[in-house]
């Protein structure tokens, strides 16, 4: 992990960077513009929609 900031309130690892130990495969996550507490409605938090995985 690096270039950390707090964003918000909240600690974020904005550039994440793994190594897959078998292939040597790289994977980079960059997290540019993280927004927290936003509102969402309650109705999104049932297992239906959960499971389908979309809001």
């Amino acid at each position: 992990m690096s270039d950390i900031a707090k964003v918000e309130g909240f600690w974020v690892a904005r550039k994440m960077h793994m190594t897959n130990v078998q292939t040597e495969h790289q994977t980079v996550l960059e997290i540019k513009n993280p927004t927290y507490n936003i509102p969402m409605e309650e109705s999104k938090f049932n297992v239906t929609t959960l499971e389908k995985g979309r809001f």
